[in-house]
């Protein structure tokens, strides 16, 4: 796969593009005139044109189009140039200095998935490295951090790029975006192997979920779901920014991950994958049938990519040979027995080479329907197989639509505006009354259990965003300040089956503005800047449902319907970031930095636990504050030559956190700190091996009492464990078999909180995945947990308390071709 390319065009990662020297000769003779006039600046040592080609010149070359500014050197110097692979959305760093043209053009390619290879006197190609695309991308330009594009090494934290190559290795090695991000980003949750992302935190905090830029976090019912409904056959790459930020508003306490969706190609491609899992242990009843289609291309002035996936799943088992329960965490549904489709689709119209229109959709619909509720009283938790599920289905449905126009030469600078709007329905499993379910809805004045209180979560969101990226080089070389603002209207409720209210509907009103600035200097890159919300909610007034509570086996107390007052309330915060980036060396930069980002209380759930004992709660008093997390962070990385490593050490601190107080209608404090240590990196051990992983420690405190001392450890459900690690070996066989071999380890956690001991043990499993050329195509085959481990899901087990199995050996076969 090419950078930032969309995999659906390159079945096998050494396909060239292009495959003639005419074509590319034509294409340099074309560009010559106009590239020699507002390319890069060349002051050349030597002045015979013959000379130039192996004279020392000095190159002041901006970061750019890496295939535009490789053309211009070689007409420069009058080398033949044949560029045999896709560069168009390949990009440079800046580069000053003293070089002889090819050292120039090698120096580059350094840190790309290409190289220059010599096919004749004075010839040269640019091809795909052999064995390219693996592992962390660190010198890429993002867009996640600060809303504008900007190169990863100006960036003053510990920036994570998983590109296409390694999504599409992991698609076909049978994982999910959840295991993906735990594998790649060090300080992430492993993931829980459920629908929900229930306890998979990021650095211990929450994170915000975005695709192309778009949240799918729900804040007014924080809910989990945001994982297991992308769709990873629609993902080009995934930009992740570590500690609080604010950047796009609510919810990055922990970090930020963008997932961003797959671009249009210049010709017109059609990408076919057809594939099947099974569990090792019960082929028959757990084989799985999958399917996805990618068409991208540009017609004159129009261009789309739209990808369709459906898949089906059955019976999931786990590494004792177990049947999986259905729904092991308690309403939220497991990974068994789902169909699932999603549509992913946009077009868009570029009226000039500056500007552009483009509408993206995105449909996810999601059933669940599991065979039969779970017993939580069996160490592990298991199937009950006496008790059939009687609810309606675990469902999604959601809809996710934005109309996009940037203009990038306006007064102001480059200007990107969009308009969003959201539709998202989430519906849970249906829980029956047991003791680790104690509380469930009820007929009023009995404790006979509702058999409608399976609930769902209706929101409705409208949102604009502006961001301008203005120069100002008029007053230092290179400095930029971005700025803009937002407004999102948000209306959320959550309703039992029977249309009963199960919170108190709400909507709430958010403006904001924020400005960055980006100074380059000598060797230092510093960024800085400050961002202003006001938020407007509105709760409604509602009837709290009656609940029927098991206090001990066979004793059932009624809790009786309770009348609950909304209110209208208003509350803004104001968080700041500064950091700089030390360029040391060429391969090396040092990088410290303070930001600040907030989460806003779950208002649905104080709702839903008003009034418990019958006592009237009154919200019209209720005076919520927004959590404001403070990190500092500081590091190493280094990239050359295909040894990529960085090393990170952070705190995080908060005053407040999001406990609700009923009997003060007030957010109770809870003073936290975190702090952690993260490696990621990649080592070339020969031509044909590479290996890399992540790693990281964390540690957490709280204040339990509010008396200012920090006297436990954060709960488990926080930082399911301490120590994780993700190690792999990726390899080339027989030239053109790609194996890789991958060790995910989770230390587990001991500890005490406020609620006494708690103990998590460790796991670790292997995975392995392996890619060939066959028919102009690719087959794939993956294994998770090879060994079949039979041991707990330490995020799972950390959610609720109870011991939850891994999943067992689990083989998937798919096959994937470009037409």
């Amino acid at each position: 796969m090419y950078p930032n390319q969309s995999t659906c065009g390159e079945p096998h990662p050494r396909k060239p593009i292009f495959k003639t020297s005419l074509f590319m000769t034509f294409s340099r003779q074309a560009l010559l005139a106009a590239l020699l006039a507002t390319g890069p600046t060349f002051l050349p040592v030597g002045a015979q044109a013959e000379g130039l080609k192996t004279e020392i010149q000095r190159y002041e070359i901006p970061g750019g189009n890496i295939q535009d500014n490789l053309n211009t050197i070689a007409a420069k110097a009058g080398i033949s140039l044949i560029i045999d692979a896709d560069l168009d959305n390949v990009k440079n760093a800046a580069l000053n200095g003293d070089f002889r043209p090819l050292d120039a053009m090698k120096a580059l390619l350094d840190g790309t998935d290409f190289e220059l290879l010599e096919i004749g006197t004075g010839t040269y190609k640019v091809v795909k490295r052999k064995n390219a695309g693996k592992g962390i991308q660190l010198k890429e330009l993002i867009v996640t951090a600060g809303r504008a594009e900007r190169d990863s090494r100006a960036v003053p934290a510990s920036v994570i790029v998983i590109n296409n190559e390694d999504i599409l290795q992991h698609i076909q090695g049978g994982g999910d975006a959840a295991s993906l991000i735990s594998k790649f980003v060090p300080g992430m949750a492993s993931a829980n192997q459920t629908m929900s992302g229930a306890s998979q935190n990021f650095r211990g905090r929450g994170v915000q979920v975005l695709v192309d830029g778009q949240s799918r976090n729900t804040p007014l019912r924080s809910v989990s779901r945001t994982f297991t409904v992308i769709d990873l056959n629609q993902i080009e790459r995934i930009e992740v920014v570590p500690g609080a930020r604010a950047d796009y508003g609510n919810g990055a306490t922990g970090g930020t991950i963008n997932f961003l969706t797959k671009k249009a190609t210049n010709d017109h491609q059609l990408t076919v994958t057809v594939g099947t899992t099974a569990f090792t242990e019960n082929i028959g009843k757990s084989i799985s049938p999958e399917a996805s289609l990618t068409a991208t291309g540009t017609e004159g002035l129009f261009d789309y990519a739209v990808t369709l996936s459906a898949e089906m799943t059955r019976d999931a088992y786990t590494g004792s040979g177990d049947l999986a329960p259905s729904d092991p965490l308690i309403g939220q549904g497991g990974l068994d027995n789902t169909k699932n489709f999603n549509l992913s689709a946009k077009g868009g119209i570029n009226f000039n080479t500056e500007q552009r229109l483009q509408a993206s959709l995105n449909v996810i619909e999601l059933n669940q329907d599991p065979e039969y509720f779970t017993d939580y009283t069996t160490d592990p938790v298991s199937v009950d197989r006496t008790s059939p599920y009687e609810g309606d289905t675990v469902r999604e449905r959601s809809h996710y639509f934005s109309l996009d126009y940037s203009d990038r030469e306006t007064l102001l600078g480059n200007l990107d505006a969009r308009l969003s709007f959201d539709n998202i329905n989430k519906r849970f499993a249906y829980s029956p009354i047991s003791s680790a379910n104690p509380a469930v809805p009820a007929f009023p004045g009995t404790t006979t259990p509702d058999p409608d209180g399976q609930s769902e979560i209706e929101t409705r969101r409208v949102g604009f965003r502006l961001t301008v990226d203005s120069s100002l080089d008029n007053v230092v070389d290179g400095m930029k300040f971005t700025w803009g603002g937002d407004a999102n209207y948000d209306d959320t409720k959550q309703k039992f089956q029977d249309g009963q209210d199960r919170i108190a509907p709400m909507s709430q009103l958010g403006l904001a503005g924020f400005g960055q600035i980006s100074l380059p200097f000598s060797i230092f890159e510093f960024t800085g800047g400050a961002r202003y919300e006001y938020f407007d909610l509105t709760i409604d007034d509602f009837v709290r449902p009656s609940y029927v509570f098991q206090a001990a086996p066979g004793f059932f107390v009624q809790v009786p319907q309770a009348a609950v007052t909304g209110g209208d309330h208003t509350y803004s915060e104001m968080v700041f970031n500064a950091g700089v980036v030390a360029h040391v060396t060429d391969p090396v930069d040092a990088f410290v930095n303070y930001s600040e980002g907030f989460s806003i209380p779950d208002v649905g759930s104080f709702t839903a636990r008003a009034g418990f004992g019958g006592i009237p709660t009154d919200f019209s008093v209720f005076s919520p504050k927004a959590n404001v997390v403070r990190s500092l962070e500081g590091g190493l990385r280094y990239n050359k030559a295909g040894v990529r490593a960085e090393f990170s050490a952070y705190v995080t601190h908060s005053d407040y956190g999001t406990t609700f107080d009923l009997a003060t209608n007030s957010l109770s404090q809870q003073e936290e700190r975190i702090w952690g240590l993260e490696f990621s990196g990649e080592f070339p051990v020969n031509d044909w091996m590479r290996v890399g992983g992540v790693a990281s420690f964390i540690r957490g405190e709280y204040d339990t009492n509010a008396d200012g001392t920090l006297d436990a450890d954060l709960p488990v459900n926080r930082i399911p464990s301490e120590i994780s690690s993700s190690l792999y070996a990726d390899m080339y066989v027989w030239d053109d078999l790609n194996i890789r071999v991958t060790g995910n380890f989770s230390g587990g956690r001991e500890g005490r909180d406020a609620n006494g001991d708690f103990d998590v043990d460790p796991s670790f499993t292997l995975d392995l995945s392996a890619r060939y050329p066959v028919l102009e195509g690719e087959l794939a085959v993956g294994v998770t947990n090879l060994l079949d481990s039979d041991q707990e899901n330490v995020t799972a087990t950390a959610v609720r308390g109870f011991p939850i199995t891994e999943y067992g050996r689990r083989v998937s076969v798919s096959y994937t071709k470009t037409f």
